[in-house]
């Protein structure tokens, strides 16, 4: 019998905590009229598509039809993971979405120049960002480098390509 706050809850009756437990508020669900337009039969890249934000964006990106997706990412077996379960739902959902998986750094200027003409971007979701606060204040250099420096890199190639969308998650 173990006992694990003064109601005498026991460790049985715990349950996993999800998002909604910790914002204290209910799940807004997305409006796919409002987010459609930006992306249905448009040319989407998303940055840092490995991650568990970007994936997620990817996932939820893909059932909105665009017409290209592009997957940026430069951890090698989170490109691999997505693009396979992004494969996965293309087959079970007979989808002719184009996914293209890059894998390469959103600091390249000239990867991401080149990704972005040779893709025709239309709409951009940067998520490519260390988002671990206590690892980036060990190492300030690689999280400034990345945060920073990808963010500026992504956004002025994308002004200076006239991409229609920019959303920067983080």
């Amino acid at each position: 019998f173990i006992e694990i706050t003064k109601g005498g809850e026991r460790l049985s009756n715990l349950r996993p905590i999800s998002a909604e437990d910790l914002l204290m508020r209910n799940p807004v669900t997305p409006n796919k009229k409002l987010l459609g337009g930006s992306i249905f039969c448009k040319n989407i890249l998303v940055s840092g598509a490995g991650g568990s934000i970007g994936s997620e964006l990817c996932r939820q990106i893909l059932y909105l039809r665009p017409k290209k997706l592009v997957l940026l990412e430069q951890n090698e077996p989170s490109l691999y993971l997505i693009y396979q379960e992004l494969r996965e739902i293309l087959v079970s959902t007979s989808s002719n979405v184009e996914v293209i998986p890059i894998l390469g750094n959103a600091c390249d200027k000239n990867l991401v120049r080149r990704v972005f003409g040779d893709n025709n971007i239309n709409v951009i979701f940067h998520s490519a960002a260390h988002k671990h606060v206590p690892l980036v204040e060990l190492n300030p250099l690689e999280g400034l480098k990345n945060n920073i420096l990808s963010t500026l890199i992504l956004s002025s190639v994308a002004l200076e390509l006239g991409v229609y969308k920019f959303t920067l998650i983080s």
